[in-house]
Parts: structure tokens; sequence; C-alpha cells
């Protein structure tokens, strides 16, 4: 592993992205709700049918809506988009959505998004944000963390994928 790599990697240990990215797959296998826009066909939730209430659908416990499962790391490069409705096009940018994800989800742009899915925005950051995972409350990632989590990500890549 490179040195960017290797400090990735202990800043990654370090801070909270261990608690759910562990195991041998780096995912712990349970469902989160990391504050990610909801826009697309959804699932027929909500009153627009446009939402997708994620575990929720399974389990009927309003607790888990909005919660998705934990993405397993390994080869993590060539699984984009990311996010469980593809929002993020590089990796870098839903690393970067951890860091202040109440003010992302608020922020989001639809104008990031496909010609044809930018009116599909569900108007729904309050309902998401009260079931946001406490885990990521007061995470705030400086650019260059980011980019050390995002390096050590890189050397999750097995060259014969």
């Amino acid at each position: 592993m490179s040195q960017a790599q290797l400090l990735g990697a202990q800043t990654f240990l370090s801070i909270r992205c261990s608690l759910c990215h562990n195991g041998p797959a780096l995912s712990d296998n349970l469902f989160h709700n990391v504050a990610v826009a909801q826009f697309g066909p959804g699932q027929g939730d909500g009153p627009s049918t446009h939402d997708d209430f994620g575990r929720m659908r399974v389990t009927g416990d309003p607790a888990d809506q909005y919660r998705f499962r934990t993405t397993p790391l390994r080869n993590v490069e060539f699984t984009g988009p990311y996010g469980h409705d593809g929002a993020f096009f590089k990796l870098r940018e839903f690393v970067e959505h951890y860091s202040e994800s109440h003010l992302k989800l608020r922020s989001f742009d639809p104008l990031s998004l496909e010609l044809l899915l930018q009116a599909t925005l569900v108007d729904n950051a309050d309902a998401i944000l009260a079931t946001r995972d406490v885990i990521l409350d007061g995470v705030v990632l400086p650019s260059e963390v980011v980019d050390q989590l995002t390096a050590f990500m890189g050397a999750l890549t097995d060259p014969r994928a």
C-alpha cells in the first residue's frame, strides 16, 4: 500500500467508518440511514409514490425508514454509482457526503442528476433526517481526510477484479 493509502487506513480505523464498515467484506451487513436524497421512480412509497422507504418495506418498523444495507467496500471502486439510488457518480463524492450529511441532504442539487431524473427529487428531507443514523451526528470530514479515506478504499480493489 502507498503512504497515502496507509494514512487513509489509519484514519478509517480511528474514526467512525469502521463501526459499520468492518468484517471480511468491510460491511456490517446491517441497514443504516445516511441521509441520501431520494429520487427516481422509487418503490411506490409515500404520497408521491416515488419514495423508497428502504428496510421499513420489509420490517414494517418506522424506525427502519430510509435505512439501506451497508455497502461492502471490497472492490468498491467498481460498484458506482454510489448510494442506494446512485446519487453519487464518484466514490470521493459519496465519502464526502458523510461529512455533515444533514446539510448535504438539504442542499442536494437535482441539477447534478441526469436530465430525466431532475424532476423526480422527492421533497422529504425532514422525514429522512428524522431517522438518520445517529452515528453521523457531528461527523465533519475535512477535504484532506476525504482524500485519505478515498485513497484507502482504492487499496481495497483486487487487481484481478
